[in-house]
C-alpha cells in the first residue's frame, strides 16, 4: 500500500465524515458562543440603561436639594441678621430696665420718706 491508498481509504471512510462533523460542530460552537456573548451584552446594556436612569433621577434630586439648601442658607442669613438686631434691642431694653429699676428704687425711697413724714405729721397732730 502506498500513501495515496492510505489517504483515499481515510477520506473515503469515517475520516471524511469526522472532518465534516468537526467543521459543522465548530461553526455551531462559534454561533453558540456569539449568541451567549450577545446575551451578555444585552444584559449589560439593560443594566447600564437602568443605572443611567437612576443616576439621572439622583442628579435631579441633588439639584432640587441644592436649590433648597441655597434657599435655606438665605433664610438662615436673614434670621441671623434679625437675631442680631433683636440682640441689640434686648441690650437696649436691658439698659432701660436697669435705669427704670434705679428710678423705681429712688421713688420707693422717696415714698418711704414721705410716709414717714406723713406718719410723723399725723402723730404730731394727734398730740
Amino acid at each position: 500500500m502506498n500513501w495515496i491508498d492510505i489517504v483515499i481509504a481515510a477520506l473515503s471512510g469515517g475520516g471524511l465524515t469526522g472532518i465534516a462533523t468537526w467543521f459543522v460542530s465548530k461553526r455551531k460552537r462559534n454561533n453558540d458562543f456569539l449568541s451567549d456573548l450577545q446575551g451578555s451584552i444585552n444584559s449589560l446594556s439593560d443594566n447600564y440603561t437602568q443605572t443611567l436612569n437612576e443616576l439621572v433621577q439622583v442628579k435631579m434630586q441633588n439639584a432640587k436639594l441644592l436649590i433648597q439648601v441655597s434657599i435655606m442658607e438665605d433664610q438662615v442669613k436673614q434670621l441671623t441678621e434679625a437675631n442680631t438686631r433683636l440682640i441689640v434691642q434686648v441690650g437696649k431694653l436691658q439698659n432701660e430696665v436697669g435705669q427704670l429699676k434705679d428710678e423705681n428704687a429712688t421713688l420707693i425711697r422717696k415714698l418711704n420718706e414721705l410716709k414717714r413724714f406723713l406718719n410723723k405729721s399725723k402723730d404730731e397732730n394727734r398730740n
